[in-house]
């Protein structure tokens, strides 16, 4: 099935003797079924010819739907949370590993690049299930620890115009960065809990060789779920201080420009002063009268600039 750019929405693939996935036509026993950009027609077109439940398969059209793992008429659905980015931000959205005797599937509306990159690294097996599971979570957690290392950076390089930062700009950014952060760390979270109970060995047959690559898988997330929280404490800690900066910055611009309107007021005062009609006596009448009030009007505002400059009002 295709969808309306012509792109095939239905991968299926089966493994051959040296376990080299290769793209075949139509879905056969112990193959990988992999869905993306799909809507109820094409899951209803893939549960006819797996018999695998279509309700069960139709929990993929729900992008909220959280990490968790539900067997029905034996099959057995495992969502996980993937993280994508977006143009200012990162998200999180399900991803469905659907397993059956006969098959096995993944469900994704972003799956098509992210299945890209195991399908390169050759490490996905259809006939190994357990195995094949494994290797998408340890990709997932992956991706969460790379999207991370972005997000530190976007940190950093906050951090390096925080001090001449003046308006809310920066904490719009900062905003979408927490946003992220939430995001993953309760993606993250829920992960762990499906990881745990595929660890248990009760969801999935473990082999020796699973073991060793589940507890790698979770490290990874662990260690994703431990950068999460940090970089979640540090932005805390850096829109506080970022607060602080742009009211510190914002009053040293008030308290220049209210001493520089109070230097710019004396030879106003001055001249209204020397302006007024009243009897100056000689004043009236000295020939340098105009310079002499220029004189002392650009001496007081001197005067004053000093005093100002030396108390750090200016």
């Amino acid at each position: 099935m295709y969808n309306k750019d012509g792109d095939n929405m239905i991968k299926v693939y089966e493994s051959n003797e040296n376990k080299k996935l290769t793209e075949i036509t139509e879905i056969k026993a112990q193959s990988w079924i992999n869905l993306y950009h799909y809507d109820e027609k094409e899951l209803n077109f893939v549960s006819e010819k797996t018999n695998i439940n279509a309700s069960l398969l139709k929990k993929m059209l729900d992008n909220h739907e959280t990490s968790r793992i539900e067997v029905r008429n034996q099959a057995t659905l495992i969502v996980l949370k993937l993280p994508f980015k977006t143009q200012n931000s990162y998200k999180t959205l399900p991803l469905g590993i659907v397993i059956s005797d006969q098959y096995i599937m993944t469900i994704c509306q972003h799956g098509k690049d992210f299945f890209a990159e195991l399908l390169e690294e050759g490490v996905l097996i259809p006939t190994e299930k357990t195995n094949f599971t494994i290797q998408v979570f340890l990709k997932v957690a992956s991706l969460y620890l790379l999207y991370l290392q972005q997000i530190q950076e976007e940190l950093k390089r906050q951090e390096k115009w925080i001090n001449q930062a003046t308006n809310n700009d920066a904490l719009k950014g900062l905003l979408q960065i927490e946003k992220s952060l939430v995001y993953f760390r309760n993606s993250l979270t829920s992960n762990e809990l499906v990881l745990e109970r595929i660890l248990a060995g009760k969801i999935l047959p473990l082999f020796e060789s699973d073991n060793i690559l589940m507890e790698d898988a979770i490290i990874e997330n662990k260690q994703a779920i431990a950068m999460a929280n940090l970089y979640q404490d540090l932005l805390a800690s850096l829109t506080e201080t970022y607060g602080t900066i742009i009211s510190n910055n914002l009053n040293r611009v008030m308290k220049f420009l209210t001493g520089i309107t109070i230097v710019f007021t004396i030879p106003t005062m001055v001249a209204s002063f020397m302006g007024m009609n009243v009897h100056l006596g000689w004043f009236n009448q000295a020939k340098m009268a105009f310079p002499t009030l220029l004189f002392i009007s650009l001496l007081l505002s001197i005067f004053v600039t000093y005093i100002f400059k030396k108390k750090d009002w200016l």
